[in-house]
């Protein structure tokens, strides 16, 4: 998985296009365009919450698919993205506090990376509900050394399968949250708590998280703390297979008539709990 890199600097979004060349009085010879230059916004929310709030973003412009976005301030407004949002890798709480809300029927965040809780002492929170989906493509990792918080909730949907995996672990109070029927996370491959850090997934009130492979505490080294808790009728997780504290600790939570479907391989070993 490629770390975003923060820098300083924020480059204005630069576009070429080559106009038409004509030859005689009506023929076309050529036409090209030239591939938009990938640039920084940086989320100031200077005068709205609203994602499309020009005014709201470093360059003057809000992101498109080409652009790195740093969301890590919330001193005037947090960010609220109502519609169809896009972004190459998207970075939350990279030294201060950041929040990203997705939200209403119909609402799509579409990115190719996604990081939370990027440097010690940071705090970055994703919120999904409404009947919103964010998608992220190549990568998402929730609390890196910092704290990385995300909430799926009232019908929200969190695509993360596309990367090489879903990282939860980080500084304390890294988490996930999925509650509610209709409100589902596909992770693909799964890591909570690995190496040194410490990350939970709750899933609740008709809640879904699916997976592939799953890995819960340590891995490297033997101080990760990874717990997954499923609870209450209607909740769920579906998992290919699920590694319950390999070097570090383990633990796995299925409560109060919530189900855990394992299809390949269920693992226990180290220091973990099941129950």
């Amino acid at each position: 998985m490629t770390r975003t890199t923060v820098c300083n600097a924020t480059a204005s979004r630069r576009s070429f296009r080559l106009a038409s060349l004509l030859l005689g009085s009506t023929a076309i010879v050529g036409l090209a365009t030239m591939p938009v230059a990938k640039a920084d916004e940086t989320w100031t929310g200077a005068t709205a919450s609203n994602w499309y709030a020009t005014g709201s973003w470093s360059g003057g412009a809000y992101p498109t698919s080409a652009d790195d976005v740093f969301i890590d301030t919330m001193a005037i407004h947090s960010t609220v993205l109502q519609g169809a949002g896009t972004a190459n890798d998207v970075s939350v709480g990279i030294n201060g506090t950041g929040s990203l809300r997705v939200m209403a029927t119909g609402s799509t965040l579409d990115v190719q990376s996604l990081e939370l809780g990027l440097n010690v002492g940071s705090t970055g929170t994703l919120t999904v509900d409404s009947g919103a989906t964010v998608t992220s493509t190549a990568g998402l990792t929730i609390g890196t050394d910092g704290t990385g918080i995300v909430v799926v909730q009232t019908g929200g949907t969190l695509n993360s399968s596309g990367g090489l995996y879903s990282i939860v672990s980080g500084a304390n109070g890294t988490g996930v949250i999925i509650d509610g029927a209709g409100s589902s996370w596909n992770a693909g491959s799964l890591e909570v708590g690995i190496a040194s850090g410490s990350g939970s997934v709750l899933v609740r009130n008709g809640g879904l998280l699916t997976t592939g492979s799953a890995e819960l505490g340590g891995l490297t080294q033997p101080n990760g703390v990874g717990v997954i808790t499923v609870t209450g009728t209607g909740s769920g997780w579906n998992a290919l297979s699920v590694n319950i504290g390999d070097t570090g600790t383990g633990t796995v939570n299925i409560q109060n008539n919530a189900t855990l479907n394992v299809t390949a391989d269920l693992t226990v070993g180290g220091t973990n709990a099941y129950s």
